[in-house]
């Protein structure tokens, strides 16, 4: 990914402001890896994730919640069944590890602060996107009743798609993905125009791991990065697909000294899988 050299590597970074780091707390996204939808389920797979080095851990126990119109037994089912499995992470891991919840955008205004205060006493990390983050007057109004941190913005689009989320901080944490919201460039352009309204940044990353060594070249040089998310527990051939392999030490990346994102893709075992 382009020649090595001590002034290649120095160059690498410098496009994008400097390094200020060279280890990324990272969190492990457990949803996938849960495929048991249950308090169970989602107890097993944080544990091991944190059995596995990590010091956070995410889930999304809402997915597959009852469309609009559904019987009021259905959601209240939906409800307790997303509100137990996060109980049961938090049990599992303990009250030293982080946990956040994605509830993608199912809930209104009154179901939000309804779950959200139900799990106040889980101490979250941070309530991801109850509502479309788009919908900014909503999501204002549920950081408003609201005690936990929220985190949103996964689906947005640059510096002027995110600033509406930054300003006034209408939630704590902007959730920039690299592969949609305009590239690695524009990523540190969102983040530095939150810095300035004291806004965190943690970008969004259930991908694999090309995509997690571009965002740790970003990442590297924000000064207000909170948390990079790694998919976990997806595949068991993950870690064969790079070289070299993305190593993990107590929940942390290190930022490599490789030019270019500093891994060489195994693109046999990536066609071997794309049959």
């Amino acid at each position: 990914m382009g020649p090595c050299g001590e002034s290649t590597r120095r160059t690498d970074l410098r496009l994008f402001g400097g390094r200020v780091r060279d280890t990324l707390p990272v969190y492990a996204n457990i949803n996938r890896a849960t495929t048991v939808r249950t308090p169970a389920g989602f107890a097993e797979t944080a544990k091991a994730a944190v059995t596995d080095g990590f010091g956070a851990v995410k889930g999304a126990p809402f997915d597959g919640f009852p469309p609009a119109g559904s019987s009021p037994a259905a959601i209240e089912a939906a409800l307790e069944n997303g509100i137990a499995c996060v109980a049961a992470m938090r049990e599992a891991v303990g009250p030293n590890v982080e946990v956040m919840v994605d509830c993608h955008s199912f809930f209104d205004v009154a179901m939000a602060e309804r779950v959200a205060r139900r799990l106040e006493p889980l101490n979250l990390a941070w309530y991801e996107e109850p509502v479309a983050p788009e919908r900014i007057e909503e999501t204002r109004e549920i950081r408003r009743r609201i005690k936990q941190p929220m985190a949103a913005g996964e689906i947005l689009y640059g510096v002027a798609g995110f600033a509406t989320l930054s300003r006034n901080r209408v939630v704590n944490v902007i959730m920039p993905d690299v592969k949609h919201c305009g590239g690695l460039l524009e990523l540190t352009r969102i983040a530095a125009a939150a810095e300035q309204d004291g806004v965190l940044v943690a970008p969004h990353n259930p991908s694999g791991p090309v995509s997690t060594a571009a965002n740790v070249q970003v990442c590297a040089v924000l000064r207000n990065f909170r948390l990079l998310e790694f998919q976990w527990g997806e595949v068991g051939w993950r870690s064969d697909v790079v070289t070299p392999v993305e190593f993990f030490d107590r929940g942390t990346l290190r930022v490599p000294s490789r030019p270019g994102f500093g891994i060489d893709l195994n693109e046999g075992l990536v066609r071997s899988h794309l049959m």
